[in-house]
C-alpha cells in the first residue's frame, strides 16, 4: 500500500533533507554528507558560501579588467 503525504508532511520531509541534497548538488559526495550532523552541514555550507563569494569577486574583477581593455583603457593589474 502506497502512502500519499499531505502538504505539511511533504514540506517536513523536504526540510529535513534539503541541506543534504543541496550539498550533494554542489558537488560533495553523498557518502560524505549522508550521515552529517546539523552542525557539520552548517560548516560545509559556510565553506561553500565563502568559495562562491571568492569566485564572484574574482570573476567580477576579471570582467572589469576585460571591459576596460576592450574600451581602450589602461588598467593596472
Amino acid at each position: 500500500m502506497q502512502v500519499t503525504w499531505n502538504k505539511q508532511e511533504l514540506q517536513k520531509k523536504a526540510d529535513r533533507f534539503e541541506d543534504v541534497v543541496r550539498l550533494v548538488m554542489h558537488g560533495l559526495p553523498w557518502d560524505l554528507v549522508k550521515n552529517t550532523t546539523r552542525n557539520q552541514q552548517q560548516m560545509l555550507w559556510e565553506i561553500i558560501q565563502r568559495d562562491q563569494k571568492d569566485k564572484f569577486e574574482f570573476e567580477n574583477a576579471s570582467t572589469m579588467v576585460g571591459v576596460a581593455k576592450a574600451l581602450g583603457g589602461g588598467v593596472k593589474t
